[in-house]
């Protein structure tokens, strides 16, 4: 089998993606590709593979007859409708191999997925396929406090909409999370407007912000309000009243951890799964998302991604909820242990219980008209 080389390896591994559209600067022409760094690429992917593996684990290279285990991202080659699995190296090595998958009853890759590979290699270049894992353990995180019920809102907003005072005076939460181009006055007047009603305010940027550097992870260009001691992307708010995070994020409140993200993580991704003897593809989807505990999980080949910030990437531990926006179609759903919402151009308020009985965290969802009252209320609770 011929050899891939490493100008196609990511041409392969990139998938999806969206063209940017940005006003007042020049935008990217739709045919071009952002080709990433190379060793921060697969730096990113070494440290994905040790999530799974450990810092220690490298992968089996040469012809074995014996079940072997190996680790690696997946990708699939269109011309000879094969799947591969990359294998990076402590030393930012690569080992590429065909995947055998006949053997298995059932099913399901999707490129740019980390997963644990049994098989043997009696060729060399070919993994028969016995087994494969697609999850990681679920890792909580390090001395969380006990969790406590509030309120939270998240609205795209632009410097455009221009709210009145009264329309936000209006929203009724102890969170507001406002994603969005606003300059640095407005974000200014909202904060001033919410200290009035005491809510806490987060403000995320788009990746299309002009205020913005518009490469993922996207940080505001000019910033009014930081939270000292704290990492580049977590936020513990605390007693904090306004707080501007990069896009994606994660944030803390009353002991829950929510992570926030702009990136479109359903888009396409159907189009380009490979499965076989598998029900409930939209569940493997967003148990795909989940369990691999990573804002972006695939190579995106359109969209300017900085890899080689990867601690903004990859999830230090499983989160309790989980918001993002696509194109797709609004999801709520729950992959133990996380609360999934695929959000759409409406405002969403969640609702967040503890509930000591089950041992689980319950969420409700109500669509909001921004400065109207709530239209329409899912009770369901999605723990049960």
């Amino acid at each position: 089998m011929e050899r891939i080389r490493e100008d196609q390896i990511i041409k392969r591994l990139s998938v999806g993606g969206r063209d940017l559209k940005v006003s007042a600067r020049a935008p990217q022409q739709k045919s071009s590709r952002f080709s990433p760094e190379y060793e921060k690429l697969y730096e990113f992917i070494r440290k994905r593979i040790e999530m799974f593996g450990g810092a220690e684990y490298e992968v089996t290279s040469g012809r074995t007859h014996f079940e072997k285990l190996f680790i690696g991202m997946v990708f699939f080659d269109n011309a000879d409708n094969r799947a591969y699995l990359l294998c990076v190296t402590k030393e930012l090595g690569k080992e590429v191999f065909s995947l055998d998958l006949t053997g298995l009853a059932s099913y399901t890759l999707f490129p740019g997925q980390i997963v644990k590979i049994l098989g043997t290699n009696s060729m060399g270049e070919e993994i028969q396929v016995r087994e494969i894992d697609y999850s990681l353990d679920i890792v909580e995180r390090e001395g969380a406090e006990t969790k406590r019920e509030f309120s939270l809102v998240v609205a795209k907003l632009s410097g455009r909409d221009a709210l009145e005072e009264e329309e936000l005076k209006s929203i009724k939460t102890d969170v507001f999370i406002v994603i969005g181009d606003l300059p640095k006055e407005e974000r200014v007047r909202y904060a001033e407007i919410f200290k009035k009603t005491k809510t806490k305010v987060v403000f995320v940027p788009l990746v299309t912000s002009v205020h913005a550097t518009m490469v993922y992870p996207v940080e505001f260009l000019e910033k009014v309000y930081e939270l000292p001691n704290t990492s580049a992307y977590e936020a513990d708010l605390g007693d904090a009243q306004a707080v501007e995070l990069p896009n994606p994020c994660i944030l803390y409140v009353n002991g829950v951890s929510i992570g926030v993200s702009t990136h479109d993580m359903l888009f396409g991704l159907h189009a380009v799964e490979r499965r076989k003897g598998r029900e409930g593809r939209a569940q493997d989807v967003l148990a795909h998302l989940v369990y691999q505990r990573v804002f972006i999980s695939t190579i995106l080949k359109t969209s300017a991604v900085d890899y080689g910030m990867y601690d903004h990437i990859i999830q230090p531990h499983n989160l309790d909820i989980l918001v993002s926006s696509s194109v797709t179609g609004v999801v709520e759903e729950y992959v133990e242990p996380t609360h999934v919402f695929v959000v759409g151009q409406k405002a969403v308020k969640l609702t967040a219980r503890p509930d000591p009985a089950k041992g689980k965290l319950s969420v409700t969802k109500e669509d909001m008209e921004i400065g109207g009252a709530c239209k329409k209320k899912s009770t369901r609770e999605l723990a049960e």
